[in-house]
């Protein structure tokens, strides 16, 4: 099958983990959010359970990102997600 080059419209690049790691900066904001409650964890440092933590909520969040796309609304939830990040 060949390339048509005048078809394609956009090129999408996935950065994260290359370009940007997200995951280390949600670690260190969590790690912050974290600091008031030591306490709870005495044994654990606060970047060590903020990265468990992390690593926890990614598989739930992306299964929950995929399910506008899997109905085909994809669009609809990004724009809503872009408009209400501007607006809050």
């Amino acid at each position: 099958m060949p390339l048509h080059i005048s078809r394609i419209r956009a090129i999408c690049f996935d950065v994260d983990g290359t370009l940007s790691d997200t995951d280390d900066e949600m670690v260190e904001k969590f790690a912050r959010l974290l600091k008031p409650f030591h306490f709870l964890s005495p044994k654990q440092e606060t970047a060590r359970l903020a990265r468990r933590m992390v690593m926890a909520i990614e598989a739930p969040a992306n299964f929950l990102l995929g399910i506008p796309d899997l109905l085909a609304q994809d669009n609809e939830f990004f724009a809503l997600a872009d408009w209400l990040a501007r607006t809050i």
